[in-house]
């Protein structure tokens, strides 16, 4: 009989032990949970009108359409569309990246995504579609993982990876790769990938790549010198977890 009272005893004493235990470890687990560091919230991304010359125009739908001006912002899926002469520089923060939109383009921001990945680093996506006309870019692509592209309806000329790319693309599916470019440009056309190397353009219409002419060279350096000392200029340092 002593012996069961024994027995009884001690396993109370284990239960107790055990449960003395679990409590013990919560709070230790609630800490530590706690103490680990959250990603601060994303500012949204936006687009800035750097400068207009022509009459430049913004829709958030693509049909009503009202007069823009510059300092502008534009968020995604706003459609801009230039009339007359003149253009229109579109200044995308953080990125450090410049668009020109040249006469009678009409340009949609498809998308300004961004999502931290799992090692706490900043991923931008920013996909442009150029519906009409003509737009010289002075890209700039920080983090590995983010990507820069600018859709026609004839292909898609896209920028990933870290670097920078000077490039002249048209909605008729002409894709230029400056001669100074840092990066080539990859085209994505009915599913077949190929890569412009800098100094050639390519032409969907006939699919063949060829060396850029000597004055074309020279006029595509005069537009993204000046496009990029503009990006340098108004560029901030990038965050930590941007680059």
């Amino acid at each position: 009989m002593r012996r069961r009272v024994r027995l009884i005893k001690s396993d109370r004493m284990k239960r107790l032990f055990c449960l003395v235990t679990v409590l013990l470890l919560i709070p230790a687990w609630s800490v530590t949970v706690q103490a680990a560091p959250e990603n601060p919230p994303l500012a949204p991304r936006a687009a800035l009108a750097l400068s207009v010359a022509g009459r430049l125009e913004v829709s958030a739908d693509g049909r009503k359409f009202k007069t823009a001006h510059q300092g502008d912002t534009f968020s995604e899926g706003s459609t801009l569309r230039l009339k007359g002469s003149g253009h229109t520089d579109i200044f995308f923060r953080r990125i450090g990246t410049m668009v020109r939109l040249m006469p009678k383009t009409e340009l949609r921001i498809e998308t300004l995504e961004q999502h931290y990945n799992p090692e706490g680093k900043v991923v931008k996506t920013t996909i442009l579609d150029l519906k009409k006309g003509r737009v010289f870019a002075f890209v700039r692509v920080l983090f590995p993982q983010s990507r820069f592209q600018v859709k026609t309806v004839k292909g898609l000329g896209t920028l990933q990876g870290s670097g920078t790319g000077r490039y002249d693309i048209h909605a008729n599916g002409r894709f230029v790769a400056g001669k100074s470019s840092r990066s080539s440009l990859k085209v994505i056309v009915e599913g077949e990938e190929r890569s412009i190397e800098p100094g050639n353009v390519f032409n969907v219409s006939d699919g063949k790549t060829i060396p850029l002419a000597p004055s074309e060279a020279e006029m595509i350096v005069l537009q993204i010198d000046e496009l990029e000392r503009l990006a340098e200029l108004l560029t901030p340092e990038p965050a930590a977890n941007e680059k």
